[in-house]
């Protein structure tokens, strides 16, 4: 699947699956799984962070793309996680999962029902490592 977003300045990205088939959000198999090698316990959430925490990064980063537009990055993304003590590495893996390259795709495509959908996760909390 690929999408075209239009950041602030007039430029445009498209963006799709970085590997072929069906990610993780969607149904497909994880990376660690095409190898063989098992989620960790810590691991075994797509995204490491619960309903609300979703909820809160997002109107956050909703907030601050009101004010100055979208950069291509997860800047806003970031500074809410650093101030809730989250690890990068794993937030931005878990929301690329789902879409959120930036912090507008973040916005504008995950998803807390779709993250959260019955089935689909079961949230591990905040990641600290």
């Amino acid at each position: 699947m690929r999408y075209q977003l239009r950041h602030a300045g007039g430029t445009h990205t498209s963006i799709g699956s970085a590997r072929p088939g069906p990610g993780p959000a969607q149904g497909g198999p994880r990376a660690a799984d095409a190898v063989g090698v098992g989620p960790t316990d810590d691991e075994a959430a797509l995204l490491p962070l619960d309903r609300s925490q979703l909820d809160a990064l997002r109107e956050h980063v909703e907030a601050l793309l009101g004010t100055g537009g979208c950069d291509q990055t997860h800047r806003a993304t970031d500074s809410w996680a650093a101030r809730h003590g989250i690890a990068l590495d794993r937030l931005h893996e878990g929301l690329e999962e789902y879409g959120g390259f930036c912090d507008c795709e973040v916005v504008m495509n995950v998803d807390p029902a779709v993250v959260f959908a019955p089935g689909r996760q079961a949230a591990a909390g905040p990641s600290v490592r």
